[in-house]
């Protein structure tokens, strides 16, 4: 299955790095999903942390910042609970750069046999023009129905944006006036 991409998701709408581009900066945890769900949590899919439910804060800013760029970076959540950071290391596998892109190679679920289904798939970070940061992620699911019959979802694109924070906070604003 593939969504249409976006037409703002062309080169000319992205700006291009010689190296790991620069995602940093303060941007709100849901994101425009242009797929099949109808919310992307940022803080989830960078740190690939399912497990942390930060869908519970969803206008949570994301704090993103290069520690030594092209090679460490933090990501933050800001909640009600506290603030939580992940490091993430190029060198611990956490991400790679390719053509400008950021890239995270993810794999979610349990093994197909035993817990019904397995995803694996790579997620790819850009910044608009536009001031948003933009996600391709492409996946397989594998698992299996009734135990018996084994599926393989082939290769499914979704497309995700995310918006700086102090856009949220200016909408949320001119609503209110």
């Amino acid at each position: 299955m593939r969504y249409a991409e976006p037409p703002y998701w062309s080169p000319s709408n992205i700006i291009q790095y010689d190296r790991c581009p620069d995602i940093s900066g303060k941007y709100s945890n849901d994101g425009n999903n242009l797929g099949t769900r109808d919310t992307s949590y940022l803080y989830d899919d960078l740190t690939v942390e399912g497990l942390l439910g930060t869908h519970e804060c969803e206008k949570c800013p994301v704090d993103i910042h290069w520690i030594k760029q092209d090679e460490e970076m933090s990501v933050s959540i800001e909640s009600d609970k506290g603030i939580i950071t992940k490091l993430l290391k190029k060198e611990s596998g956490d991400f790679y750069c390719q053509d400008g892109q950021l890239l995270i190679d993810y794999s979610q679920g349990g093994e197909a046999i035993v817990e019904g289904y397995l995803r694996k798939g790579t997620r790819v970070f850009q910044r608009g023009k536009n001031g948003s940061l933009m996600k391709t992620d492409k996946f397989s699911v594998y698992g299996h129905i009734l135990i018996f019959i084994p599926y393989v979802f082939n290769e499914i694109i979704e497309y995700a944006q995310w918006w700086p924070f102090e856009y949220i906070l200016d909408e949320e604003a001119a609503n209110n006036r």
